[in-house]
């Protein structure tokens, strides 16, 4: 087993306290205790933002998809609605569940169906 670097060493505990320090103090104080180019190098303080990171990707993407569904449902209801005069409610629950995919799908239909039946008959 090969010896750590005591530089590297300290780096490691200073981000270990840091870390620590942020659950009893203020970032105000705890960034005037330690230097900031050392947490940055700290291999914690790198893997805690990794997970920040994709935690954040993750979210974001997320809430792409819910727009992205909302948008869907609400072009197809603003067709039904242009086209037909009313949505029944009904209607309205079944398209909350639906994936982005099958929403996809319906908005041609939403636009090319003869009559609302025709559309209700799609979600089936």
């Amino acid at each position: 087993m090969g010896k750590i670097d005591p530089s590297t060493e300290r780096e490691q505990i200073t981000a270990c306290i840091n870390i620590l320090a942020g659950l009893r103090f203020t970032k105000d104080v705890i960034n005037q205790l330690f230097r900031e180019e050392i947490m940055r190098e700290s291999v914690t303080y790198q893997d805690i933002l990794q997970k920040g990171v994709q935690q954040g990707l993750q979210q974001g993407l997320q809430q792409g998809l819910q727009q992205a569904q909302q948008s869907l449902r609400n072009s197809i209801l603003e067709a039904l609605e242009t086209r037909f005069g009313f949505v029944p409610p009904e209607v309205v629950q079944q398209l909350e569940l639906l994936t982005v995919v099958e929403l996809q799908r319906l908005i041609r239909q939403a636009w090319t169906c003869e009559t609302i039946d025709e559309f209700i008959a799609q979600l089936g």
